[in-house]
């Protein structure tokens, strides 16, 4: 097993949570107060498992000796080596605004692979590209990041 600078699991936030179970409340109040229950069991069931499905939804983040690899919700993998990394800075973004929320996220300002928070590390490629890494822990990963590009 390669040596690994820096290592980090995140889980989306639980506001996510509350407000899927919410909307599956006011879907069964709704449907029960108009006489309508068999109607609303379906759209129950579904923010149900939608609500499953992003409890066990993670990203994890990964840099080692070859590059930084990133693997988020159940199908989205990425590695990037270090040779096709120019820099790597700590940033605060706005998730809704510059990437249209969480998640993997393909945009104008490039592609994005974040779960919560407002923090993460912008990457600019060799290519031109840019990447944003969604991070609790930014400071650290970019410290890990120039490890690897410098060894």
């Amino acid at each position: 097993m390669t040596e690994r600078y820096f290592e980090e699991t995140q889980r989306f936030g639980v506001w996510i949570y509350g407000v899927l179970i919410g909307l599956a409340g006011l879907i069964g109040f709704i449907g029960g107060s108009v006489g309508a229950a068999s109607a609303t069991t379906a759209p129950i069931v579904l923010l149900i498992a939608a609500t499953v499905f992003f409890a066990a939804a993670r990203q994890e983040t990964v840099a080692d000796r070859e590059g930084v690899r990133i693997k988020t919700l159940y199908f989205v993998r990425r590695f990037i080596s270090y040779t096709d990394i120019v820099t790597a800075e700590a940033v605060t973004y706005r998730p809704l605004g510059d990437f249209g929320g969480w998640g993997y996220r393909l945009s104008a300002n490039g592609k994005a692979y974040n779960m919560r928070g407002d923090r993460g590390v912008q990457l600019t490629l060799v290519d031109g590209g840019r990447v944003l890494i969604g991070s609790q822990r930014p400071d650290a990963l970019v410290a890990a990041l120039y490890k690897g590009m410098n060894r």
